[in-house]
């Protein structure tokens, strides 16, 4: 489950995973569940919720998807909505660790008036796509 170039636990094997708990009016609901396996395409569906005495906090909904293997040649894709209180983000991390591309891009992104907050990309290539000019 753990993938040395990211330094993030992935869901590699998972199916399942569910967890509930609240304690004093405290609620946190969070859960990993695969929708989709093909071939070398794997995706999930994942939630991370806290809730004070019936009001929402903070909420995560992401979906993930990962190609190839995940320890050796792979690409990850994951998008997310992300609720702090009342104001609302989308955010898109990518990570490359391929042959000719390795690194990542984060994008985050205030839903209320589209305001850039974060991004970012960080890559390294073997080999220059054609697309690359020259300085």
């Amino acid at each position: 489950m753990y993938c040395p170039y990211s330094r993030l636990p992935l869901p590699t094997k998972i199916r399942e995973f569910e967890f509930q708990g609240g304690l004093g009016g405290w609620h946190v609901t969070s859960f990993i569940r695969q929708t989709r396996e093909s071939g070398e395409m794997t995706e999930h569906s994942s939630a991370f919720k806290i809730a004070h005495r019936h009001q929402e906090l903070i909420s995560i909904n992401a979906t993930q998807i990962s190609q190839r293997r995940l320890k050796y040649n792979f690409v990850l894709r994951t998008s997310a909505v992300v609720k702090l209180g009342s104001v609302l983000y989308e955010a898109i991390y990518n990570v490359h660790c391929e042959d000719a591309k390795t690194g990542a891009a984060v994008q985050i992104i205030r839903s209320g008036d589209n305001k850039k907050i974060i991004n970012f990309e960080a890559y390294i290539y073997s080999k220059l796509p054609q697309s690359a000019k020259l300085l």
